[in-house]
């Protein structure tokens, strides 16, 4: 396993953190054996760790030290690096699990390696819909964690000292081939394709080989950027794509987080977006009696709330009446905003609500028009029967 680590060319992790990791690594690989007879007197005396914790009704997963796409639990323990595969599977097992009613991703990681980050990124966003989530960075989620923690609906830093960013792909390249000279070692590599040997250890890189080796690199940076994008859902600064790195309430300014909480805090609000959908069914019926054609308050709606409030509204006239009140409440989160995040959250959610109260003021005069059209279809049928009874059963 060490040797695959090693092998790796590509790299979502702080430079610094990397170096050291990777030197950690290459001494434990020496002592391989010494590692296999402890990590097998760990299995002796340790069962294998739940997948996540729960602290009332919410999953506790984390998301801590360097990040691999499968790494042995017992290895895990010994040296500090966690499987995203794990990883995966835990936040797929909280999702299934009917007594859990939110996801808090804790997290505290100076990134990946490429493989196996998108996919984790991908089984966290498609969490979204079913249950809240909410990335916790108590220290750092840098390159391939940030990645990671973008996905989930709320990103919240503990303190002002909390990173986040690196948005960037690194890689090492070793070349022995002016040691193995000295020593008096020739090698010589075969292969068979153009590219095939390009970046092994015992021959320079040529010109063409570091542009070949830079357009991975690129590449890789642009899925990267895109999803990243895709996770906050707005483009990224092109200072953020230069993978800096933010502290504390930089990271909120240039929209890398949602805010700064305690633990406590951070709790409470996933708490607070998990009773939303009992609150909504309460205040649907609620609305439809005493409130009705009253200046509702929506300070606290998400927008798949506000997508089911218009949704249930079928009357013309009291669309209108809140389609006014739903504006108003997005000129005052925007008027509220603390930061370029908030404001263009609260534009983006103007946006959304015109362009849903006209698809359902669309529908609403549609269905006029439908029902006529169903009307004629039965009288249409009701005279073929009459017509021709034995083929128009």
């Amino acid at each position: 396993m060490f040797n695959n680590i090693l092998s790796t060319q590509f790299w979502l992790m702080e430079i610094n953190y990397l170096k050291q990791f990777l030197e950690n690594i290459q001494s434990h690989n020496m002592m391989s054996e010494a590692i296999k007879i402890e990590a097998s007197e760990y299995n002796k005396k340790i069962s294998v760790p739940k997948s996540y914790r729960v602290e009332d009704n919410i999953a506790v997963v984390d998301v801590k030290g360097p990040l691999l796409k499968r790494v042995p639990w017992v290895i895990s323990l010994l040296f500090g690096i966690q499987s995203m595969e794990s990883i995966g599977k835990a936040f797929n097992a909280a999702i299934e699990d009917s007594d859990i009613d939110g996801i808090f991703l804790d997290i505290d990681s100076p990134g990946s390696e490429v493989d196996g980050v998108q996919t984790l990124s991908n089984i966290i966003y498609d969490g979204r819909g079913k249950k809240p989530i909410l990335s916790y960075i108590d220290g750092s989620a840098a390159s391939g964690a940030f990645w990671v923690a973008s996905s989930a609906n709320q990103i919240i830093l503990a303190d002002e000292t909390s990173r986040v960013g690196s948005v960037g792909i690194i890689g090492t390249h070793m070349e022995l081939s002016e040691a193995a000279k000295k020593a008096g070692v020739g090698i010589h590599v075969f292969s068979a394709g153009k590219f095939k040997a390009i970046g092994n250890r015992f021959e320079k890189l040529s010109e063409k080989d570091i542009e070949y080796i830079n357009n991975q690199f690129s590449y890789l940076h642009q899925i990267f950027i895109s999803g990243v994008e895709k996770n906050l859902g707005r483009k990224l600064s092109q200072e953020a794509r230069e993978a800096r790195i933010y502290i504390g309430k930089q990271g909120v300014d240039v929209g890398l987080a949602n805010s700064i909480m305690t633990r406590d805090q951070a709790m409470a609000k996933l708490k607070s977006m998990t009773n939303r959908s009992s609150y909504t069914s309460q205040y649907k019926s609620k609305a439809t009696t005493e409130n009705k054609g009253s200046n509702m308050s929506y300070r606290d709606y998400t927008l798949k709330e506000i997508l089911m409030e218009i949704q249930a509204t079928d009357d013309l006239d009291e669309l209108q009446s809140l389609e006014q009140s739903l504006l108003q409440e997005c000129q005052q989160r925007k008027s509220s905003a603390k930061n370029w995040y908030e404001t263009q959250q609260a534009q983006s959610l103007k946006e959304s609500v015109i362009k849903l109260v006209a698809q359902q003021r669309r529908m609403i005069l549609a269905q006029p028009k439908v029902e006529k059209r169903q009307k004629e279809l039965d009288l249409g049928r009701s005279v073929a029967r009459g017509l021709m009874p034995g083929r128009c059963n």
